[in-house]
């Protein structure tokens, strides 16, 4: 199987690279060009528990005539998936499928518009990763993807990218439920993502703080409360459970909000908190604490332009 990827940062890095140290045919589509120019030359630098490889993978840039990918793993931020798509738009045809495992909520209808339901496998990713410099990738912690086919019609490709990643030391499941883990992971990162950008801080940070360790839970409840009013069946005691797990496996683990809000870059608070108001307003449910983080955040980002 032929896989692309884009979005290659360090989720994107770590995911093709686990599965190009494993064997597979695996093409990074990289946009950075500090990053493409130390893989190309050097190779990937991939460090994970099981040990540290320098992993060889092809790369191109977006514009580079390539022949179409059978599936393409999307890891892009929310906010530029359309863009990156349509960039690389040359690489797909009538068989190619897309690939989430992006946060936020609606991102399988964005791929959709691109090549049907039944070309979508999504789902999500406990996987930390962090991109040290150019062309190192590190990664740490016990993780877990799970996936699922939009459509039957590519049911049987997702149970291959499950089975191939979990070979390849990517442990990946396919879940017929994943709407429900895709909304606690939502709920997770309503807290843990939002907090630690604010604090710039990591899972350990929150973990070692009892002001912002009850933050967390209390924004998780609220989270899942609108979950539920969307009729989508979270347990909060579950996703607590990951937020305990996070601040022990990945204490030192920067989320992806926090390298955002210190590059001055645009987050992905729309796809999280934002989704969440908006179906909380939908529902009648209250989100205080999902408003204020959403307002905070926003604050920091309108402060970039000032601070440049």
């Amino acid at each position: 199987m032929k896989l692309g990827f884009i979005g290659v940062g360090a989720l994107g890095s770590l995911f093709g690279g686990a599965l190009a140290d494993a064997g597979h045919n695996v093409t990074l589509v990289i946009r950075n060009e500090a990053h493409r120019k130390a893989v190309c030359h050097s190779g990937l630098r991939l460090v994970r528990d099981s040990g540290e490889s320098i992993v060889k993978i092809p790369t191109i840039t977006p514009t580079e005539i390539h022949e179409p990918f059978d599936a393409i793993f999307v890891f892009t931020k929310t906010g530029a998936s359309a863009e990156s798509i349509r960039a690389v738009s040359h690489m797909i045809d009538d068989a190619t499928c897309l690939v989430s495992v992006q946060n936020g909520l609606g991102n399988h209808d964005l791929l959709a518009g691109f090549v049907g339901y039944e070309r979508v496998i999504y789902g999500t990713t406990t996987a930390p990763a962090d991109l040290l410099g150019p062309g190192h990738v590190v990664s740490h912690g016990q993780h877990l993807t799970q996936i699922n086919a939009a459509r039957a019609d590519s049911a049987k490709i997702a149970a291959q990218l499950a089975m191939m990643l979990t070979g390849a030391d990517m442990p990946t499941v396919v879940n017929d439920d994943i709407d429900a883990v895709i909304w606690s992971k939502v709920a997770f990162n309503t807290a843990i993502n939002a907090i630690c950008a604010l604090v710039k801080g990591t899972p350990g940070t929150v973990a070692d703080s009892a002001y912002l360790s009850n933050l967390a839970r209390t924004v998780v409840m609220e989270s899942c409360a609108v979950a539920q009013a969307d009729g989508i069946m979270i347990d909060p005691q579950n996703v607590l459970a990951i937020i305990e797990m996070a601040g022990r496996e990945h204490r030192t683990h920067k989320p992806s909000m926090v390298h955002d809000v210190m590059a001055m870059r645009q987050t992905e608070i729309d796809a999280l908190n934002g989704a969440v108001i908006a179906l909380g307003k939908k529902h009648n449910i209250a989100t205080p604490l999902n408003e204020a983080l959403f307002a905070l955040i926003k604050g920091v980002e309108a402060q970039y332009e000032k601070n440049h």
